[in-house]
């Protein structure tokens, strides 16, 4: 019989290896994971005759120390989860049929809509033009624009190869959740801000590490990071004199906003998005409560149209 550490940790590399989850979300699982396997351990039982009612004293527990609904709903679809792979991978589970984990149910959360930026603060954003002999500045721009114009997640973005790339029909090829590849589209305003990254920026960036073909990267070389991207986007948010907080998960909640807005066909939204299913795009029609006003070719440049810029200063 394997312990409980060790059965956690061949889901965890299942996760990681199989499923191609991100690290995120691994990283997730594994800390409500190991929560809960150090619960059971307490009570000196084992992960296959843990059922449901400890699964509920768990979570109890964690209520009162304070967790947030959100979190302990989270906690327990990772422990459900765990054991519906237990389940389909033929781990015997001791348990009565009454009393498993596989029909744990938890408080469905009322689904709120995606935050994201008006056209007012996307122009904004876009218009503070990088200072040309800054190399930094330059490449920071280029991530603003290219973050709002593909709706790409970072995650995605950080991994992306010079040789992905497609200049000369502005796409890039993505390589998203589980392994599947799809095409990113940029307009013009995005191609003008890459060109200018990969000639006055980037070989200035890379000269101690000329072997990186990472698209994206830090002063030293490297490749950059996720949280490195998340710091310049919400710098920029602002130098840009807006209220909240910008990270890439909010521009990208932007672009898939200001399409529906602009009457975009929610399969091709989806398909820029890399979702999976409809349903995970279909929230974005909640969030238009007035009629459709453009053409989808308008959709992202009508938020460029503003008189003056301003210059980044940093």
């Amino acid at each position: 019989m394997k312990k409980n550490i060790d059965i956690l940790n061949l889901y965890i590399h299942n996760l990681e290896h199989i499923k191609a989850r991100s690290k995120y979300t691994v990283r997730n699982y594994k800390s409500d994971l190991t929560k809960f396997i150090l619960f059971i351990e307490e009570i000196n039982v084992s992960y296959n005759y843990a059922g449901r009612n400890i699964a509920r004293q768990f979570l109890d527990k964690l209520s009162n120390m304070g967790y947030t609904e959100k979190s302990i709903r989270r906690i327990t679809v990772s422990i459900k989860t765990f054991y519906i792979w237990l389940d389909r991978n033929n781990y015997a589970l001791k348990n009565d049929s009454g009393d498993s984990i596989l029909n744990l149910r938890y408080k469905k959360l009322s689904k709120s809509l995606p935050k994201y930026l008006t056209k007012n603060e996307i122009g904004e954003l876009i218009n503070i033009k990088p200072d040309p002999s800054n190399p930094i500045q330059i490449r920071n721009y280029f991530i603003l624009e290219i973050l709002y114009a593909t709706g790409i997640r970072v995650s995605e973005l950080i991994n992306i190869n010079i040789d992905d790339i497609d200049e000369t029909n502005n796409q890039i090829r993505v390589l998203g959740k589980g392994f599947k590849e799809r095409i990113c589209i940029y307009g013009h305003e995005a191609s003008i801000a890459l060109q200018n990254y990969l000639i006055n920026s980037r070989p200035i960036l890379n000269k101690n590490n000329r072997d990186n073909k990472y698209l994206l990267i830090n002063k030293y070389g490297n490749q950059l990071s996720t949280r490195g991207i998340q710091r310049i986007t919400n710098q920029l948010g602002k130098q840009a004199g807006l209220l909240r907080k910008v990270h890439p998960h909010l521009l990208r909640h932007s672009f898939a906003t200001h399409l529906v807005e602009n009457n975009a066909d929610l399969r091709i939204v989806q398909q820029l998005l890399g979702h999976e299913s409809a349903n995970t795009t279909q929230i974005y029609t909640g969030i238009n409560t007035v009629s459709y006003r453009k053409v989808i070719s308008e959709a992202l440049n009508n938020t460029r149209k503003k008189e003056n810029s301003r210059e980044i200063h940093n």
